[in-house]
């Protein structure tokens, strides 16, 4: 489960995937909401999430592989990534 997660976080120094992952979850996958709440573009959040899909080898159009992830991000122990 958190296998894929962890690949993500592995390349996220700066913690911004995580917090673009953690935002869109939060929003149900509404881009428009999410930016916003983000206070960033609607194409940088699609960039992110790009980025994501890329490195978690997950397609984030796929519900069951957005669930994965959205999971994972509840398993994380508190600080760790």
């Amino acid at each position: 489960w958190l296998a894929p997660l962890r690949r993500v976080l592995a390349q996220d120094a700066q913690g911004t995937l995580r917090a673009t992952l953690e935002a869109w979850c939060a929003h149900d996958g509404q881009v428009q909401t999410c930016a916003q709440a983000l206070g960033i573009h609607r194409n940088t959040l699609r960039y992110r999430l790009e980025r994501i899909g890329e490195l978690s080898g997950l397609d984030l159009n796929r519900f069951d592989q957005r669930l994965q992830l959205s999971l994972g991000l509840g398993l994380l122990e508190p600080g760790e990534g």
